[in-house]
């Protein structure tokens, strides 16, 4: 990383690097902090692709380009190190790897998804729930002004 001294002796980060962690130097595209691991499927043949991109939806344009099969992004995870994540995937379902980064849909990797699917689910369901809780509260101080 380019570091810049400041006067307590302390490096400092460039803004870009900041958001990155990468060295601004040279040729390199901007890239967000947090990048996704992604889960597209080829709907007829069943095979699941398991990368990560920057920007899901123009991966999955480019993808779809190249892809004679319908594909269809089944999920994604905003990561950080989104290359060890994807990497962590591939090992973890690599009994199930047909070619490549393409998987074929074992109960494993389907059940992941739906862990995945239902943890977000009930994170969704008590925040609803934490927001009905605080208006009601809101709604119980404001009538014990009013009275």
């Amino acid at each position: 990383m380019n570091a810049t001294a400041t006067s307590a002796g302390v490096g400092s980060l460039e803004p870009k690097e900041q958001l990155t962690g990468r060295p601004t130097s040279g040729a390199r595209r901007f890239r967000p902090a947090v990048r996704h691991v992604y889960f597209i499927e080829a709907e007829t043949l069943g095979l699941i692709k398991i990368g990560f991109s920057d920007h899901v939806r123009s991966r999955m344009r480019d993808l779809q380009t190249m892809s004679p099969d319908r594909l269809r992004v089944l999920w994604f995870i905003p990561s950080t190190d989104a290359p060890s994540l994807e990497r962590e995937m591939h090992e973890r379902f690599a009994h199930l790897r047909s070619h490549g980064e393409w998987f074929k849909p074992g109960g494993d990797l389907l059940d992941f998804l739906s862990g995945l699917r239902a943890a977000v689910a009930a994170a969704e369901a008590a925040e609803r729930d934490r927001v009905e809780l605080l208006e009601a509260a809101e709604g119980d101080a404001l009538n014990a002004e009013i009275a």
